[in-house]
């Protein structure tokens, strides 16, 4: 918790105020909460305020990332300024510095390195349940999704992007 004490007088230059300097730490700049009323999974991270850079609050505050994925399963980052897959990536990478570029079967975005498509499959068929990357060398600690375009209704298979993480 940071405190913020009003700027202070010099008496050696009258007229002058300096001001106090002040840290936040990394969870006063974020605000949590379930994603429906009961429902933990996932936990919702949200900016407390405007401005949040954040790639460099998940490089800061990874251990924190860490310890809420363990104790929720899943982490939703919602109200971010994180629009383009190239800031998605950049994102994922600052948590997960190890993420991984070798899925072959899917198309990569083409801002991205390590950021594919989703599956592409007809819009009018069904994705059935499947264990993501089991067929390929190194399976997937940690997957990163994140909505390219939302869904104007339903939500399923749209434009989503998603990046892997083998650590």
């Amino acid at each position: 918790m940071s405190t913020h004490e009003p700027p202070k007088s010099d008496p050696s230059m009258p007229g002058i105020v300096r001001r106090k300097a002040f840290r936040l730490s990394g969870e006063s700049l974020i605000k949590t909460e379930d994603f429906r009323p009961g429902v933990t999974l996932p936990l919702v991270v949200r900016p407390a305020i405007a401005g949040i850079n954040l790639v460099s609050w998940a490089a800061g505050n990874r251990q924190y990332i860490e310890t809420q994925l363990l104790e929720h399963g899943a982490i939703l980052f919602r109200g971010f300024d994180t629009h383009s897959v190239s800031a998605f990536e950049n994102f994922a990478s600052s948590v997960c510095p190890e993420l991984f570029g070798q899925y072959g079967d899917l198309p990569r975005e083409n801002e991205s390195g390590k950021v594919y498509h989703s599956t592409p499959y007809p819009p009018n068929q069904t994705i059935f349940f499947h264990n993501e990357a089991s067929h390929t060398y190194r399976w997937p600690m940690k997957i990163w999704f994140f909505c390219k375009q939302a869904a104007q209704q339903g939500g399923e298979r749209r434009s989503r992007t998603a990046g892997k993480c083998t650590g």
